[in-house]
């Protein structure tokens, strides 16, 4: 590969798998609708909490969503890694049979 890097194509998909993996067990070990709330004597904090309680929930399902992204966008740079890989495969292999016959080249 060229510029000093090299990208791995298997790394690429256990990376991806990995998060969609995590991402689902992440968001399967909290209710949707937050922690439950306690039951509190103080008014003030029986008002507050269960918004802070939802608020935690909406949170942890924006993580366990970001890394499902993060796992989209891995198997799509390993999609198109592969792509790119295989198709200057196929320009290198038509360069040297072209080269191979320099009287055919026009």
């Amino acid at each position: 590969m060229s510029g000093g890097f090299e990208v791995v194509f298997r790394d690429l998909l256990r990376a991806s798998k990995a998060f969609h993996v995590r991402g689902k067990d992440f968001g399967d070990i909290a209710p949707k609708d937050g922690p439950p709330v306690p039951h509190v004597n103080e008014p003030l904090l029986a008002k507050v909490l269960p918004q802070v309680l939802r608020a935690i929930g909406v949170m942890h399902d924006a993580v366990a969503s970001s890394m499902e992204g993060h796992s989209l966008k891995l198997q799509h740079a390993h999609d198109v890694y592969l792509h790119t890989e295989r198709k200057n495969k196929e320009l290198v292999a038509r360069l040297a049979k072209t080269l191979s016959n320099p009287e055919a080249i026009e």
